[in-house]
């Protein structure tokens, strides 16, 4: 288990706080001669029900890495992916933990049986991306098919709206559950709709307050999407029945990639449209999101790489997920020799 930290090249503020800096944990699993890695990237601390950094750390090395040892030992080999997560105790730092080493099974897999994420999730969908746009804009002009503009941060410019406007592409207003009131919404939103097209509003309220969702969504003209909202199965019905059109699924939210499959299926049968996030990754989780959403969504995704203004934590590593930890990484935990 490896550890790093990365900065990021532009930041990104919201309601909820500053994104400018992320730790990434690294979980390998290697054996029969062959090693496959996961990243975890959790928030700093706790929010909106997310675990922090810490919490997930401690759960890793407590509670999932024990349970992957107990499943070997019953089973006699290396589990699927889908196998270590049944097993997953619900808790939100149990699903953020059991996505990190879940990856690294899954790339553990694919090299065991000489495949790539591509045999994994065959390409059904040309890539859209979905990018979070910056406090402030750097001169290099990107064009990604859709930006996500956090609402609640720094009060926007009307050259910080035209500059958007310039750059092309429409908007989903992300709230991070920090609006009062569906008039506060759609203040935000007249607001936007004078300078881009505005396509959603994403997690308007506190997580669990669907009354007030189920409101907003009769007084709406564009879809409205949960983030923090979503976790398990029961949220998608629940977001459904109350006039959710859109979702967004993290597979660190939701416990592992097995799961976001689950979550997408669940999304289609209710008539909802799924888009796949991230949590600011390295190359290495943002490779499975990109390659994932091919497979699963049409809807613009977190599938372009993330700027950051440190090191690369990552290298290439040809086939499997494509990419491992560079070795001069922090060792938290080495199983092998049995110390952390």
């Amino acid at each position: 288990m490896r550890y790093g930290r990365t900065r990021l090249s532009h930041v990104v503020s919201a309601s909820s706080g500053r994104h400018d800096e992320r730790g990434h944990l690294f979980v390998g699993v290697d054996h029969d001669g062959v090693i496959g890695w996961g990243e975890i990237s959790p928030q700093p601390t706790r929010i909106h029900g997310d675990p922090g950094e810490d919490e997930v750390l401690a759960t890793l090395l407590e509670d999932v890495v024990a349970r992957f040892l107990r499943l070997c030992e019953t089973l006699g080999e290396v589990p699927t992916p889908g196998r270590l997560g049944a097993g997953s105790s619900g808790r939100p730092s149990d699903r953020f933990a059991t996505s990190g080493l879940e990856l690294a099974l899954l790339d553990w897999h694919l090299r065991r049986s000489d495949l790539s994420l591509h045999d994994r999730f065959p390409a059904r969908f040309a890539p859209a991306q979905i990018r979070s746009a910056p406090d402030e804009w750097a001169r290099a002009t990107e064009t990604p098919e859709r930006w996500r503009v956090k609402v609640g941060g720094p009060a926007r410019t009307t050259a910080w709206w035209a500059s958007l406007a310039e750059r092309g592409g429409d908007v989903l207003l992300d709230f991070n559950a920090g609006a009062q009131s569906p008039e506060e919404v759609l203040d935000a939103l007249a607001e936007a709709q004078q300078w881009s097209r505005v396509v959603a509003i994403e997690q308007p309220f506190a997580v669990g307050n669907l009354a007030a969702v189920a409101q907003l969504a009769s007084r709406l003209d564009v879809a409205l999407s949960l983030d923090e909202g979503v976790r398990t199965t029961k949220d998608v019905d629940l977001a459904a029945r109350h006039g959710v059109t859109l979702l967004c699924v993290k597979a660190g939210r939701v416990g592992g990639w097995s799961k976001v499959e689950m979550m997408a299926a669940r999304a289609k049968e209710r008539g909802v449209e799924v888009y796949l996030g991230g949590f600011f990754d390295t190359s290495l989780g943002r490779a499975v999101t990109r390659v994932a959403a091919s497979n699963l969504t049409h809807v613009p995704s977190d599938v372009g790489e993330v700027s950051f203004s440190s090191a690369s934590l990552v290298e290439e590593f040809p086939g499997g997920v494509g990419w491992r930890p560079r070795t001069n990484l922090t060792v938290i935990f080495d199983r092998t020799d049995g110390e952390s």
